[in-house]
């Protein structure tokens, strides 16, 4: 891999520092193995001091994020680190059927623009012309993701964040209600519950988790955000989940937010099990021990039918 001015990989002019303790607590990746990779792959470079100690920049950090989450998909690390960014992104995009940096770039100069009506007539296209789910895993999902990275970087703006949100939410819902009007039998004895947890905000994954499960002909209940553990352990009670699925976003990731999924699990009914999707647990980190972690919509969609043919079985 070529290093450049503008890699992150080497030193750029972001000349914000972070220690190398600070930089595993951002990104998941655990100190020693950032110096593995410096000796056996030269990336990323830090700045040494004359004490000796590693200082991170900015854009390191951004693509050490991006590393991890390629990481947690499956990717081998002499693959990601021998790469160019471009492979990076066009691995985290989930390869030629996934959402084109064209599309991604496209939307994005939408949302700075706040061209709503290009926005809804786009996302309106591609939902209702073509394959609902095979759309929202290989075009919307990403969508989201490149909306998140683009807030990081500070290329988009809480302004812009917001009013994206707003747009395809009511994109989503509208679909969703055109899919719902289709009747089909429930595969599943129950509704899946949807929520987030104190201190989470966003509800866009929350509306996409709804859509994906509605085309397969799953109930759901979602219960909107910032919820505390045992107020969601109570609703998957009541309701007689037989799921519960978090939306978890990058800016709620970490040792908090497991800590707080700890006590949901354990507050959880019997056999009720907890799934967690989002970019806040696309880090490399396996999490608290018997949480299902969805990388993907694809993946969710896959614990979906494997739990609907369970109960088929035992229903037959």
């Amino acid at each position: 891999m070529s290093e450049t001015s503008t890699t992150p990989m080497s030193c750029s002019s972001d000349a914000t520092a972070f220690s190398v303790g600070r930089v595993a607590e951002l990104t998941g990746i655990a100190p020693a193995t950032l110096r593995i990779w410096e000796r056996r792959y030269g990336v990323p470079v830090p700045v040494r001091l004359p004490s000796g100690h590693r200082r991170y920049t900015g854009d390191q950090v951004r693509w050490l994020r991006r590393v991890g989450e390629a990481l947690a998909l499956g990717a081998r690390p002499g693959t990601i680190l021998r790469g160019t960014e471009q492979e990076l992104e066009r691995f985290l995009q989930g390869g030629d059927d996934a959402i084109t940096p064209d599309e991604v770039r496209g939307w994005l100069d939408a949302i700075l623009r706040f061209d709503a009506d290009e926005l809804v007539q786009s996302l309106n296209d591609e939902l209702r012309q073509g394959d609902t789910a095979a759309v929202l895993e290989n075009k919307v999902g990403p969508l989201l993701t490149s909306i998140g990275r683009a807030w990081v970087d500070g290329e988009l703006g809480i302004r812009h964040e917001h009013f994206a949100t707003r747009v395809i939410e009511n994109v989503l819902r509208s679909v969703r209600q055109t899919v719902a009007d289709t009747e089909r039998d429930d595969p599943l004895s129950g509704p899946i519950l949807l929520a987030t947890m104190t201190g989470e905000r966003h509800s866009l994954g929350l509306d996409l988790v709804e859509l994906c499960c509605a085309v397969q002909g799953v109930a759901t209940r979602n219960i909107g955000t910032d919820l505390p553990p045992e107020e969601i352990a109570l609703a998957a009670a009541e309701l007689d989940a037989v799921a519960v699925v978090l939306s978890v976003s990058s800016a709620n990731s970490g040792v908090g937010t497991d800590a707080l999924m700890i006590d949901l699990m354990n507050g959880l009914p019997d056999g009720v099990p907890l799934l967690a999707g989002g970019s806040g647990v696309r880090r490399g980190r396996r999490g608290p021990r018997g949480l299902v972690v969805v990388q993907t919509l694809r993946d969710l969609r896959a614990w979906v039918e494997k739990k609907a043919a369970k109960a088929a079985g035992r229903q037959a």
